[in-house]
């Protein structure tokens, strides 16, 4: 059987290799010992090993880091887009309008069905302290729109118990334009034809702003007198008046500017001139200081500016330039940071130098800069000379 005798011959053959191997390895052992040949042991590395697993360690650590840090931006990113889209998904309308109209709360009257924190669209809604007042507001993603202010006037000019107070005025009643919604338009008006009619029309809208501020402390609306043909508008504002005398006053300069910026010389002709000479005064004079312009920092002439409130000139922040400007006067000390004059020598003497005379105290000893002309060349000796008709005013110093 040729198979199983090429079988055997292998497997001797098998034996005999084994058999080698075997010589093999104790030839090798006889040359280890001869020659003090150790062998491998992975213990004696073990300094290799801890450096290797402190490697580990640290990279681990650094990786263990940069995971928090991304962890932490992913959060601060979420935050940031939460906030952003708290901003733009939905206005809050009860406190933009608390916001808007002076701490006033307000009530849902109808909300179509929808939810006004979460939901935009058109809204009916009334002031908490008065549920007669109905106004609208459309709500948007990223704007609010509402015309309490026009409904809240023409609530309590249509309800006012003097009728007489209210009586000959110019209501201009409608719908604004440019909005989807239907809001209010509601304006109110004292027209006047001329002059001589100012200062009754002032009287008139005086007192339906003050019968305004007591029924709703919180209202900022206006009457306002207006004179077409010249095109002259005068508003009195709710919790913005001064006294009587004082908005009389502003009411006929601004009349008598308009008409003089206008070169409206037939109007001008028809008040007395010497009404004219005691209310009107230019905006502004330029000043001319020892027969020069006076300059800014900027090289533009330095001005004067009127003030009507006060029904004063002021020269409020130019006072420090002037100074500066006058040869007579020797600046001792300035302030670095704001460029302001601190003290000053003028005649041998030292004067320290403030903004306004805010004590009314006039003090012997000190310059200010801030108040009026008068005010500021008190101390010195000069001359004022107003040229109203060329808008200058002339000003030595000695």
């Amino acid at each position: 059987m040729p198979f199983f005798s090429l079988l055997m011959e292998k497997n001797m053959s098998k034996e005999e290799d084994w058999k080698e191997l075997e010589e093999w390895q104790d030839k090798q052992n006889e040359i280890k010992q001869k020659n003090n040949v150790k062998e491998f042991k992975a213990k004696e590395y073990r300094g290799t090993e801890i450096f290797t697993k402190l490697i580990s360690k640290l990279l681990g650590s650094v990786f263990s880091i940069f995971v928090i840090i991304f962890i932490i931006a992913v959060i601060v990113s979420l935050f940031y887009i939460k906030s952003l889209f708290g901003i733009y998904a939905s206005v809050n309308v009860k406190k933009q309008l608390k916001n808007e109209y002076r701490g006033q709360k307000f009530v849902v009257v109808n909300d179509y069905g929808k939810d006004i924190e979460k939901d935009n669209g058109q809204f009916l809604m009334s002031p908490k302290n008065n549920k007669n007042i109905i106004f609208k507001v459309e709500k948007g993603s990223v704007y609010m729109v509402d015309d309490y202010s026009e409904n809240r006037l023409k609530y309590y000019i249509e309800n006012c118990s003097d009728k007489s107070l209210v009586s000959n005025l110019n209501i201009e009643q409608g719908i604004k334009e440019g909005y989807n919604t239907d809001f209010l338009k509601y304006e109110v008006y004292i027209d006047i034809e001329n002059y001589d009619e100012l200062e009754s029309a002032c009287n008139k809208a005086y007192n339906i702003v003050k019968y305004l501020e007591e029924q709703d402390n919180k209202m900022y609306e206006a009457i306002v007198i207006r004179d077409k043909k010249i095109d002259y508008y005068n508003s009195l504002n709710c919790n913005g008046l001064s006294s009587i005398e004082n908005e009389i006053y502003k009411a006929k300069y601004e009349y008598i500017n308009i008409l003089k910026e206008k070169n409206n010389q037939q109007e001008l002709n028809k008040i007395n001139q010497v009404e004219i000479e005691n209310i009107w005064r230019p905006k502004q004079l330029e000043i001319i200081l020892n027969g020069t312009n006076a300059k800014l920092y900027n090289d533009e002439n330095a001005k004067l500016y009127y003030y009507t409130d006060e029904q004063k000139y002021k020269i409020t922040g130019i006072g420090n330039v002037l100074l500066k400007s006058i040869d007579e006067v020797e600046i001792l000390k300035i302030n670095k940071d704001l460029d302001y004059v601190r003290k000053i020598r003028y005649k041998n003497k030292i004067y320290k130098v403030k903004q306004e005379d805010t004590s009314k105290e006039n003090k012997s000893d000190t310059v200010y800069v801030g108040g009026t002309l008068e005010e500021f060349v008190e101390k010195f000796e000069a001359k004022i000379n107003y040229d109203f008709e060329n808008k200058r005013v002339y000003l030595e110093i000695f």
